[in-house]
């Protein structure tokens, strides 16, 4: 039977991982001899030592098929006897025939201890090779234990046979041809596969989490395409610049084989393999390029530049696994690599300039469990002991950097032992040993990786050196430890709690519980964990650039990456777009905007999808940096990319100068988000004529002294509100969309999907009947409902007119805070009468209602929703964004007043609530009628304006509007074509011809004029 190629078979592979281990652990469950393993079986300890197993299997596979297992000095009869007796291939050979008793598992186990033991079996060939085969406590579930040879051998077919796509019909898997990816596909697909133990069944499961199914996919492992992405754009470069050193000095192989690259979160070593690949390629083209130079370049670029870090151990040793089958050398241990890839935190660590510097205060700021006075009296010690013994030296020592970093990490209570302080970090020895003993459970716990200590050859005495190129794809995760997925693994009620107050109701009575106690325990413990790696992100003097508000890991590895890179280094990681465009980590980018770090930044979004079951909106993106020696004088950039092939066109991709990124983002430095050199020109232009809404730093920044805003929160707020029904039972009368009780009134609460542009009764909230969350969902009114004045949006909810701020303006400046660039219209604006505000709509507080009424006509515009689609990256359209937007200065609005007013009003007041700021504008006559062509050609002339005022031109305009394609499509369905455009164009052309932009008077085609349209009467 012919072979499946392994590039067929990823996700085949990943499935049949997942069926021998849960084959494997229920076998050894069930065996008879293997009581001892059933009165102690741990579910999580039982599945590590499984893992472990597994993998060695794959290994054996991989290497038998590829004939590298056994030792070049093997005599023949050696390579017999292992082939006939203890061979994988005669395990996998039989697990397609007939299962004949015999002791299968016991040959096996003897080459496996033969693996891992630096002695080998000179009688089978083996040699030692260590690394993942040799013991450890996470090997000890499985000592000692039995199986038969219908499991072992269900597992081996589980493992080595998988479905022809053509035929359906199981094939052996080509094992010879496996890459290194497919194996870390596996290792990614099972992080977040639950083990469980069923006492009564002797069975053992996995169960995936709920919400995980991006690791249960495998989908966090990077695709092949996207990491020579990312080696085009940082490994390349310092390739290209060590061949130039070299051919100038006559070595260019010396200078490639001397250059270091390392991914500090390297899991299973996909891009330590894929770099090795690349430096390889090229250092075998400098010496000839045919095949066995590149197999011996290889082999040397594996035992010299490769480094890596990982805090999963058994990512750690795949790493290993993959860069030694990937460079084989027969016999050759897997130590071999033991100094170049290892285990530990990349982001809990000391540095040599922090160590001199000696404790922190901040080190002793209390967290959760802490006595805040003995916090408190700790970190006036040390504040004293700082001033006294600043001129006695810490010894920069490993003891003294664990010492220094669990200072951070200690129990400050009066019952913890004596803490790590200053004066007891310079003089270490005299500390006591239960001080000690804490250092080392702290360094054990955390597992501190001090990058200095573990490669000093890189880094050197003082820790000023760094890589050559740092690379990966380090964790999306927040720090904050989750409830839910903790309990997920260990008590499944618990974590399918409807709400967090019925969770922690749940938690907080397991402590009472004698039974379950411990893992009350476990869950504080594992709350410690996170909230000390929190406080030490933030106070230990690493991050200052990442280390703040809600920590992704993501952000504090881009900074981490940053500082390990060399002075004439690069550094490639793929991170969230957010990295670039988020107000948390704004002061990392305009860090490396204004120091010249950043060389290139290309988004993707997932609609490929790139990634597998993440959704199609996410965002994600290619981040490439200099060393601090090197500075690009632009950056390149692309945004929206499906696919990296897409980086090939031009068109787009574009350069952007640090200058150009101040003046589009002055306040915070991020980045914008454009699709096309010709959006970045348009925008530019904008920019540079028009100023933004409010310039921070500047006393004149805000001419229009605006303020922002929100007034009651949906969660934090939610006991204020009051349903229908909790009204109508104690008394309340509905009037229009108010309640009242005697004085007392009842104000709506108005939610985003209530409200559209100038429209403040665009839907009513109504409970659904079938939705699990969200239950309010909006039910969206229509021309016949807006013909009535009196018909108003019905909320989901009431607040007391009491709680509501006072000084309550006639109308209320809004914009809706969720939206997309992807979305039909970006920015959505309106007027909204006095009422309750959830925080779902942002308000824009300003001096008087013609300041409202012009900011409104400015936020609803296309060109205005262009820029914004340029800046917004993310779903939260954040004040941020807004307070950096273009906006005409109020003195040109001022010489337009009679041209935008009377339209915003007409657009705006269409029911009888919305009087008192019709009347603030100085307009007393009854709510317009609701008349759709009017709006909508009112609309229009709105949009030329200001296409005019903004300086854009004619065929930008008509670009810009092709820009929105739900709007084409919809007009188009509608229409026939693409009416909204026609209509702006044609108005666009009719004010050209008035030169309104100069002072010239524009007369509207409409009769009755914009603002001296139909009316409703007044109410008497």
């Amino acid at each position: 039977m012919s072979a499946l190629p392994s590039s067929r078979t990823p996700d085949r592979l990943r499935t049949g991982v997942r069926a021998a281990l849960t084959t494997l652990g229920t076998g050894f469950l069930r065996h008879p001899a293997n009581t001892s393993l059933r009165a102690h079986v741990d579910a999580a300890t039982l599945h590590n030592a499984l893992l472990r197993l597994v993998f060695r299997l794959l290994f054996l596979f991989v290497a038998e098929d590829r004939d590298v297992l056994l030792s070049p000095d093997a005599t023949a009869a050696a390579r017999a006897r292992y082939a006939a007796h203890f061979s994988t291939a005669r395990l996998r050979a039989r697990a397609r025939g007939a299962v004949e008793q015999g002791e299968l598992y016991a040959a096996l186990r003897a080459v496996l201890d033969a693996l891992g033991d630096p002695a080998g079996a000179p009688g089978l060939g083996l040699p030692g090779l260590g690394g993942l085969f040799a013991p450890t406590e996470a090997d000890a579930p499985l000592h000692g234990l039995a199986l038969s040879d219908e499991d072992l051998l269900t597992a081996v077919r589980r493992l080595s046979e998988a479905p022809d796509p053509g035929t359906r019909r199981a094939r052996p898997v080509d094992f010879g041809r496996l890459e290194a990816e497919e194996l870390g596909s596996v290792h990614e697909s099972l992080l977040q596969l639950v083990p469980r133990i069923d006492a009564a069944e002797r069975a053992f499961t996995l169960v995936g989490l709920p919400g995980n199914a991006r690791k249960t996919s495998g989908s966090y492992y990077t695709p092949a395409a996207l990491v020579e992405c990312l080696l085009d754009a940082a490994l390349d470069p310092v390739l290209d610049a060590a061949v130039a050193r070299g051919e100038a000095a006559g070595a260019a192989a010396r200078e490639l084989l001397a250059l270091t690259v390392c991914d500090p979160a390297c899991g299973s070593g996909h891009f330590l393999v894929a770099a090795a690949r690349r430096i390889a390629r090229r250092l075998a083209d400098v010496r000839g390029g045919t095949t066995e130079p590149y197999r011996d370049a290889l082999r040397e670029v594996v035992a010299h530049c490769v480094h890596g870090v990982d805090l999963d151990p058994m990512a750690v040793e795949l790493a290993r696994m993959a860069l030694w089958l990937e460079a084989p050398e027969p016999g050759r241990p897997l130590t071999f690599l033991d100094a170049r890839v290892k285990h530990g935190n990349a982001l809990i660590g000391a540095a040599p300039d922090l160590l001199r510097g000696g404790i922190p205060d901040a080190a002793f700021t209390p967290t959760a469990g802490d006595d805040r006075e003995h916090a408190r009296a700790l970190k006036k010690r040390n504040r004293a002991e700082r001033k006294a013994f600043c001129d006695r030296p810490v010894t920069p020592g490993r003891e003294e950097a664990d010492a220094w970093c669990a200072a951070f990490l200690w129990r400050r209570t009066a019952d913890a032992p004596p803490a790590v302080t200053d004066a007891v970090l310079r003089d270490l020895p005299g500390a006591p040993r239960s001080t000690h003993e804490e250092i080392a459970r702290l360094r054990d716990r955390y597992r501190f990786f001090h990058w200095h200590l573990e490669f000093p050859e890189v880094f050197g005495p003082d820790g000023a050196g760094g890589f050559d190129c740092v690379l990966g794809n380090p964790p999306w995760e927040r720090i904050k430890l989750q409830e839910q997925e903790f309990f997920a693994q260990h008590d499944a009620g618990i974590a399918a709690a409807k709400t967090a107050a019925a969770r922690k109701r749940l938690i907080a009575a397991l402590k009472e519980d004698p039974d379950r106690a411990a893992l009350h325990t476990a869950f504080e413990a594992a709350k410690r964990t996170a909230e000390g790696t929190s406080h030490f992100l933030r106070n230990g003097g690493r991050y200052p650039l990442t280390g703040r508000g809600d920590i992704n890991t993501y952000a504090v590895f881009a900074e981490a990456g940053r500082a390990l890179t060399g002075p004439r280094g690069r550094m490639g990681m793929i991170v969230p777009t957010g990295i670039a465009t988020d107000a948390t980590t704004r002061f990392y980018f305009k860090d490396l905007v204004e120091g010249c770090a950043l060389a290139a930044l290309y988004d993707f979004e997932n609609a490929a999808p790139v990634f597998p079951d993440v959704h199609r909106s996410f965002k994600f993106s290619v981040l490439s940096l200099t060393g601090r020696a090197l500075r690009e004088p632009a950056a390149r950039f692309a945004f929206f990319l499906r696919d990296p092939a897409e980086l090939r066109d031009e068109g787009r991709v574009f350069a952007l100068t640090p200058e150009e990124i101040a003046l589009l983002n002055p306040n915070t430095g991020t980045c914008p988000v454009f699709r096309s050199r010709r959006d970045a020109e348009i925008t530019l232009g904008i920019y540079a004529r028009l100023p933004v809404l409010i310039k921070e730093d500047d006393p004149d920044g805000n001419p229009w002294g605006v303020t922002f805003g929100t007034m009651f929160h949906m969660a934090n707020d939610s006991h204020r509100f009051r349903t229908r029904e909790e009204l109508t039972a104690t008394g309340w009368q509905a009037a229009g969309n108010h309640y009242v009780n005697g004085d007392r009134v009842m104000l709506p609460l108005y939610e985003a999907k209530m409200v559209d542009a100038y429209n403040h009764r665009a839907a009513d909230v109504v409970k659904s009947a079938t939705a699990v969350k969200r239950q309010n969902q909006p039910a969206y009114l229509t021309a016949d409902a807006w013909a009535s004045a009196s018909r108003l949006a019905v909320p989901g909810n009431w607040v007391d007119r009491a709680e509501t701020p006072p000084g309550t303006p006639p109308g209320r400046l809004a914009f809706l805070r969720i939206s997309s660039p992807t979305n039909q219209r970006t920015m959505i604006s309106a007027i909204l009468p006095p009422a309750a505000i959830g925080d779902s709509v942002f308000l824009l507080h300003t001096r008087n209602a013609r300041d409202s009424a012009a900011l409104v006509a400015h936020f609803n515009s296309f060109v205005y929703d262009y820029v914004t689609r340029q800046k917004a990256a993310g779903l939260n359209l954040n004040f941020f964004y807004i307070r950096q937007l273009p906006v005409l200065p109020p003195a040109t609005v001022h010489r337009h007043t009679d041209f935008l007013t009377p339209r915003v009003l007409e657009l705006t007041c269409t029911a009888h609530d919305m009087g008192p700021f019709a009347a603030d504008l100085g307009d007393t006559g009854g709510p317009f009628r609701w008349d759709e062509e009017r709006r909508r050609r009112i609309r229009a002339e709105l949009d030329a304006f200001f296409f005019h005022l903004y300086g854009v031109g004619r065929a930008d305009t008509a670009y810009i509007l092709d820009t929105f394609p739900i709007v084409r499509r919809k007009d188009e369905a509608r229409y026939g074509g693409y009416r909204t455009k026609d209509l702006i164009l044609t108005a666009y052309d009719h004010m050209a011809a008035s030169g309104i932009a100069t002072g010239g008077t524009y007369t509207s085609p409409l009769s009755p004029p914009p603002g001296a349209g139909p009316r409703h009467r007044c109410r008497g």
